[in-house]
C-alpha cells in the first residue's frame, strides 16, 4: 500500500518538473517581458497543464493516509526550507522600506513593508518547531499567531488581483494571483498541522502542498527570475519570488511526509484519564 503512495508522489513530482521545464521554455521564447503576454499560440494552452495537475493532485490525494505518521514527526528539510522562506520574506519587507520615505507613500507602502516581515518571522519561528515532533500533549502556541502569515498572503492575493491587472492573456499576473491563493491554502493546512496535531489533515496537506509546489515553485519562481534577467523586476520582487519558490518546496516536503504509513487512531477509552 505504501509503495502505491510513493508512486503517486513520484508521478506528481515528475509531472510538475515537466511543467516547470515547459514554463521556462515558454517564458524564454514565447512571452513578452514585463507584460506577460504570450507571443505565440493561445493562452489556454498555458493554463490547461496547470489545471490538470491541480486537479490531479486532489485525485492522487485520495490514496493518501488521513493521519500520516511522518507529518507530525521531526522534519529537518522542512526546517531549512521554512527558515529560507522566512529570510527571503523579511528581505522583501526590507527592500520595501525606502518606499516609506517617499512623501505621501500611504498605508499601502507600510503594509508592503510590514506584512512580509511579520510572515517571515512566523516562518522562522515555526520552522524551528518543525525540528520537534508535534504532539497533543505539549504546549501549543496560540492560534492567533497564525495571523502573522495568513494576513500577508491574503493581502498579497488581493493586491495582485486588484493592483496588477490580471487577465487570461496576461499569464504572468494571473499565475501570480493563483500562486498567492495556492500559498494561502497550503499555509492554512500547515498551520492546522502545527496547532492541532494528530488530526486527519494528510490528504488536504498533500493536495495543497503539491499545488503550492506547482504554482509557487514551478510558476512564480521562474517568472521572477525571467523578469529579473529582462530588467523589469525590482529587488523586492526577486526576493519575494525566491521566497515563494522556497515555499513551494515546503509544500513538496510536506506532501512527501504524507506518503508515510497511517498512524493509529487513539481510542476514546485510552484518551480518557484513568
Amino acid at each position: 500500500m505504501q509503495s502505491k503512495q510513493h508512486l503517486r508522489f513520484t508521478v506528481m513530482v515528475v509531472l510538475c518538473l515537466l511543467f516547470l521545464l515547459y514554463r521556462i521554455l515558454d517564458l524564454w521564447f514565447f512571452t513578452e517581458p514585463g507584460t506577460g503576454y504570450v507571443t505565440w499560440g493561445p493562452a489556454w494552452l498555458r493554463y490547461l497543464p496547470a489545471l490538470l495537475l491541480a486537479v490531479g493532485s486532489y485525485l492522487a490525494a485520495r490514496g493518501i493516509p488521513a493521519r500520516p505518521v511522518a507529518l507530525n514527526q521531526s522534519n529537518r528539510p522542512l526546517f531549512f526550507l521554512m527558515s529560507a522562506t522566512g529570510i527571503f520574506l523579511i528581505l522583501t519587507g526590507i527592500c520595501c522600506l525606502p518606499a516609506l520615505l517617499v512623501i505621501g507613500s500611504g498605508v499601502f507602502a507600510m503594509l508592503d513593508a510590514l506584512l512580509p516581515v511579520m510572515a517571515g518571522v512566523w516562518f522562522v519561528m515555526f520552522g524551528w518547531q518543525a525540528l520537534f515532533p508535534t504532539t497533543e500533549e505539549k504546549d501549543l502556541p496560540h492560534a492567533g499567531i497564525a495571523l502573522l502569515v495568513l494576513v500577508f498572503f491574503g493581502w498579497l492575493a488581493i493586491q495582485r488581483f486588484v493592483i496588477a491587472p490580471a487577465s487570461v492573456v496576461r499569464l504572468g499576473n494571473t499565475f501570480r494571483v493563483l500562486s498567492a491563493a495556492a500559498a494561502l491554502l497550503f499555509l492554512v493546512n500547515l498551520v492546522k498541522v502545527f496547532l492541532v496535531p494528530g488530526q486527519p489533515f494528510g490528504r488536504s496537506v498533500f493536495a495543497s502542498g503539491f499545488n503550492a509546489f506547482l504554482l509557487c515553485g514551478c510558476c512564480e519562481f521562474p517568472q521572477s527570475v525571467f523578469d529579473t534577467l529582462c530588467g523589469v523586476s525590482s529587488l523586492s520582487d526577486l526576493a519575494l519570488g525566491i521566497g515563494m519558490g522556497c515555499l513551494g518546496l515546503c509544500g513538496l516536503v510536506c506532501a512527501k511526509a504524507c506518503t508515510s504509513e497511517e498512524s493509529p487512531v487513539p481510542s476514546e477509552s485510552s484518551s480518557q484519564p484513568q
